[in-house]
């Protein structure tokens, strides 16, 4: 966003971190950061914002955090005698992504990306062998994250170098190991360790599964709010990722990543949430209206501002090949 450009979300409620709603009230988003939160009607001098959105009925909730994926899996969504066995084993899915060239990597994630995107994620945390075509794709979705190369000890090897950056998706080696050390690592539990200090452990959702990074699957968050430990999930989608880019950030404070969905009816609907919280948001998805990522509007209107259907023409296209030799592998 251009210095000093505002958006007013007028007459919302929200949710914080914790999932207590919260409203109606305000917030102004002001140079990609939020600027301002509080119940009632907004001041006179923040009532001229360049933008606004919101309305009666439209619920705001911190954006959420991904990890760790592997986001070319996503072309092999389709594939259901691979997917079920490849949160438990991490085998054939694993080989089939590291056969992947470049340009197909960076397609199959795109892809990804975008569903995570309209689907209100900001964060993610990549597990890859091509890991500067998925920063790319990183990059060209609006988002941010933290790409992770397979270094020592871990099933696939990376394909190219795995440090540095790109448009300011960092680029690391993931070390596979039970012994806690520097940089970054992945222990059998399933505890991502950064220098020693665990960061991020398996969400409730995948409690008992292997450590090995999930199947993009994850993209569509909101089925995973409903059950009996949507408050539990709920904090693992809105914390987890940000505090490890991070650290100490909270997703209502500084650099905007917020989700505005249309709650006036079912199934985001305010008069359940009141009493139900964060699982009310599920198991069906809201309809996502606008998406903050990191300052910058990603989604508006349900729409995504970088990307659009010729780019997922154009991934069809590409991912065709890939496709032929996973089916082909399976028969």
């Amino acid at each position: 966003m251009r210095q000093g450009f505002r958006v007013l979300l007028a007459d919302v409620h929200w949710l914080d971190e914790r999932g207590e709603p919260q409203g109606p009230g305000f917030m102004v988003i002001r140079d990609g950061r939020l600027a301002l939160v509080d119940v009632g009607e907004p001041p006179e001098e923040e009532q001229f914002a360049e933008m606004v959105a919101g309305g009666a009925g439209r619920l705001v909730v911190p954006a959420f955090s991904m990890g760790l994926v592997s986001p070319e899996s996503y072309a092999l969504r389709g594939f259901p005698e691979v997917l079920p066995d490849a949160l438990v084993s991490g085998g054939w899915w694993l080989e089939a992504v590291a056969s992947m060239s470049g340009e197909e990597a960076y397609y199959a994630s795109l892809m990804m990306f975008y569903e995570a995107a309209v689907n209100g994620y900001t964060t993610v945390i990549a597990y890859t062998p091509h890991p500067r075509p998925v920063a790319e794709a990183l990059r060209s979705a609006g988002l941010r994250g933290l790409i992770l190369a397979p270094g020592p000890g871990c099933p696939v090897k990376a394909g190219e170098p795995g440090e540095g950056e790109i448009a300011g998706v960092k680029i690391s080696v993931l070390r596979c190991s039970e012994t806690p050390s520097s940089g970054y690592v992945l222990t059998g539990d399933g505890v991502l360790y950064v220098d020693g200090k665990p960061v991020y452990a398996l969400p409730p959702w995948r409690s008992g599964l292997s450590p090995a990074p999930g199947v993009a699957l994850a993209s569509n968050p909101w089925c995973l709010l409903s059950g009996p430990r949507s408050a539990e999930a709920y904090r693992a989608l809105v914390v987890t990722g940000h505090r490890l880019l991070e650290p100490g950030y909270q997703p209502l404070e500084g650099a905007a990543n917020l989700i505005v969905v249309n709650a006036s009816e079912p199934p985001a609907w305010l008069a359940s949430l009141s009493y139900a919280g964060p699982s009310a948001l599920g198991p069906t998805r809201p309809r996502v209206e606008t998406v903050f990522s990191w300052g910058r509007v990603v989604i508006d209107g349900g729409d995504h501002m970088y990307l659009g259907p010729s780019r997922a023409e154009e991934a069809a296209g590409k991912l065709r090949g890939f496709l032929s030799r996973a089916a082909e592998k399976l028969r």
